[in-house]
């Protein structure tokens, strides 16, 4: 059964999009282990492929405090995520709100990521909406999703390839309300680039559809990192 969606911010609709849910997977610890593929930064413990000319994180990125080493407020519930958007304030939480969902790394409002703190580690940079449609690009555009889904995970029918290792597991996302969806079905990444007062560009795979497609959301919203190497 499909159901609508929508992401609103202070009263105001804040995503320029329909997401289609289509049921839930389960996923367990062994959907989301990384592709072995790959190469170790001994300076952050971060694994990393190369895709095009640029070194992407293949994990999402899983840190409680900006690169200065100040903590990032962690959410845990709805009401604190809600004040945290509400207050422009830079928060993270886990899926639900719940530890036991850590292997899909946490979740981070926009204020997080755009940061001047800087959210990424030392020698890596949170990616624009260029260099993630520069990634869609060198991946086909309308196949580039089958390129970087993991090939378990997914709905029947619908696990990826992962032939870039970059091993997108379906994890889901936070409205600004704190309403955790879309586990098992769709994957979101925050870009850097803003798009307008109240929503910043992100890019979403979906079970259902191959590509790898730019979409604005609500910067309250409570959407994965994936980081790239300076």
């Amino acid at each position: 059964m499909i159901s609508q969606i929508n992401i609103f911010r202070k009263g105001t609709l804040a995503i320029a999009g329909v997401l289609l849910v289509f049921g839930f997977s389960s996923l367990t610890p062994e959907d989301l282990e990384s592709s072995p593929q790959v190469l170790q930064d001994s300076a952050t413990t971060a694994s990393t492929v190369t895709v095009g000319t640029k070194n992407w994180m293949i994990n999402n990125l899983d840190v409680s405090t900006f690169r200065n080493g100040e903590a990032i407020v962690e959410a845990h519930s709805k009401t604190e995520w809600k004040k945290a958007g509400l207050n422009q304030q830079p928060a993270w939480c886990y899926y639900n709100f719940d530890a036991e969902n850590a292997a899909c790394g946490k979740f981070y409002n926009w204020y997080a990521v755009s940061s001047a703190k800087k959210l990424a580690p030392e020698g890596y940079h949170i990616p624009t909406s260029p260099e993630l449609k520069e990634l869609s690009a060198f991946l086909g555009n309308d196949i580039a999703g089958l390129k970087i889904k993991n090939s378990t995970g997914w709905p029947d029918g619908a696990n990826g390839s992962n032939e870039t290792g970059l091993t997108v597991n379906p994890c889901g996302m936070l409205t600004d309300d704190g309403l955790a969806t879309s586990l098992g079905n769709e994957a979101f990444l925050w870009s850097t680039t803003g798009a307008g007062a109240f929503n910043a560009y992100s890019f979403v795979l979906h079970a259902n559809m191959n590509g790898f497609y730019q979409m604005p959301f609500s910067k309250d919203a409570g959407l994965n990192v994936r980081c790239v190497k300076d």
